[in-house]
């Protein structure tokens, strides 16, 4: 089995001689290293697509977009458990604090795990709105799932908006992912989205997945092997 996953994960999706042969290394690339992790992420997106959005499902969600901007998923990763404590979201046994019950967070104990101001600082910010009623909270930025709304909310560029409303159960929506953003450029694509789109035609196992997994089956790919 080592043997396969060596040889799957040798070659780079930016070396497939076509859109069709991309595809299905990225394919063999998840399922033969982490298939476990993509379709449980897919599992938790397509869920939050019918249900109403809870609080803590937000700030987990939130809290990882805000910190993996700029860094690796492997870092944040790393350090995850550790920032949901740090910023008071759960409590020392991993149970979620609401925002009205929580304690601000100490800035220094946060900078212990990981130094940055601005991430700091959204969290603060959004958990202190979020005190303001969570029910308005999500009325007003969240049950559209709109990248739009939630770029009112702290820290939400365009890029990172698209990540979190997709995570948060837009299963159409792609996420211009620097990975994706380089896949489209060297297939021939203007965006992520018309990569995906075509990546989806060219596989019939795909056929009728949402585009939002197809994304993310393709980051998974190019995250593992680095494109």
């Amino acid at each position: 089995m080592e043997t396969i996953k060596k040889k799957v994960k040798a070659k780079k999706l930016v070396e497939c001689g076509d859109l069709h042969q991309m595809t299905e290394h990225a394919w063999d690339v998840v399922h033969a290293h982490c298939s476990g992790e993509f379709y449980d992420s897919w599992e938790s997106i397509a869920r939050a697509s019918v249900d109403v959005i809870s609080e803590e499902f937000f700030f987990r969600n939130y809290l990882w977009c805000v910190y993996v901007s700029g860094f690796s998923a492997k870092a944040v990763t790393a350090n995850y458990d550790k920032l949901l404590v740090a910023h008071n979201l759960v409590d020392e046994c991993g149970k979620f604090v609401p925002s009205e019950k929580a304690s601000p967070p100490d800035k220094d104990q946060v900078f212990k795990i990981w130094r940055n101001h601005a991430k700091f600082n959204a969290l603060f910010k959004t958990r202190k709105e979020a005190t303001e009623g969570w029910v308005p909270f999500r009325k007003r930025y969240l049950d559209a799932r709109d990248p739009l709304a939630i770029q009112n909310i702290a820290f939400m560029g365009p890029a990172l908006s698209m990540h979190l409303a997709r995570n948060l159960g837009a299963v159409q929506l792609v996420k211009p992912d620097v990975h994706l953003v380089r896949l489209a450029k060297n297939f021939g694509f203007y965006t992520a989205n018309d990569l995906c789109v075509g990546a989806r035609e060219s596989c019939l196992r795909m056929a009728d997945w949402p585009l939002g997994k197809v994304d993310l089956l393709l980051w998974y790919a190019a995250a593992t092997i680095r494109s």
